[in-house]
């Protein structure tokens, strides 16, 4: 094998860890934990704009940081920009494939801490004293 080849299959193994790295972060919560936010968002209605921001913030900023390496790739290695995305696409399809087979317990974490977060937005807008002054 040539080095080039052996180079482009160091960046397709590189753009499939990165691109495990990165789906997993986009997909998880939009595909498999809308529905949960959904119900909690039926329960308490006022709390909305939290539930959204902690729901969309991280694959708002996981597409960015996506999009900046596939520029990166592009602009500085165009001769291996094919297999760069290659490992991107292998691994899309893999973690869409296996949304399913979601992390139960990780998604009642999420949960516990986002109602937790919304009884403390609700105590401290009740209450004049910073958070780090509880009772004691």
């Amino acid at each position: 094998m040539t080095p080039d080849t052996w180079i482009s299959v160091i960046v397709f193994v590189v753009g499939g860890v990165f691109g495990l790295i990165v789906f997993l972060q986009i997909v998880y919560p939009l595909f498999s934990l809308v529905p949960k936010v959904r119900k909690i968002l039926r329960e308490e209605e006022r709390e909305k704009s939290i539930l959204l921001s902690l729901l969309f913030f991280s694959p708002v900023v996981w597409t960015t940081v996506l999009l900046f390496s596939i520029l990166l790739v592009v602009r500085y290695f165009p001769a291996y920009w094919k297999p760069y995305l290659l490992g991107l696409g292998t691994v899309l399809v893999f973690v869409l494939f296996f949304v399913e087979r979601r992390n139960e317990e990780a998604e009642d974490e999420m949960i516990t801490r986002v109602k937790d977060r919304m009884r403390l937005t609700k105590s401290d807008s009740s209450s004049k004293k910073p958070p780090w002054e509880g009772d004691l």
